[in-house]
């Protein structure tokens, strides 16, 4: 099918086809194109598919804490439960940064802080 629409429009004038392209995106895809610019800027037809696809793909962020490392966190004998709960909610938030107000996150939170307390007694 690509195939065909490569031949296609190789007949039409650059401007055609692209406008036929577009014309055929949905508003809310198009919202999701950082740089319309540069995918109106292509060559080609494959060029232009590969850039939309591109612009839709979402990419895997890099985690900059694991879930090991959370789970191994512990309170220090130099750490206040000030900053310990603070180190604690800061690496959580890390893990999941498009969670907020969960019942399920407050509630990593507290089984983390309580269960890596020092021991002070």
């Amino acid at each position: 099918m690509v195939y065909f629409y490569t031949i296609y429009l190789k007949n039409f004038p650059k401007y055609e086809w692209l406008k036929v392209a577009i014309s055929y995106i949905e508003n809310k895809v198009l919202r999701k194109v950082k740089n319309l610019e540069e995918l109106i800027c292509t060559r080609s037809y494959s060029d232009f598919k590969t850039k939309l696809f591109d612009a839709l793909t979402v990419k895997p962020r890099e985690i900059l804490v694991n879930l090991e490392s959370l789970i191994d966190y512990k309170q220090s004998q130099r750490d206040s439960i000030k900053d310990y709960e603070v180190s604690i909610i800061n690496m959580v938030k890390k893990l999941f940064p498009n969670v907020n107000n969960s019942n399920d996150i407050d509630n990593i939170i507290q089984e983390c802080f309580v269960e890596r307390l020092y021991d002070k007694t």
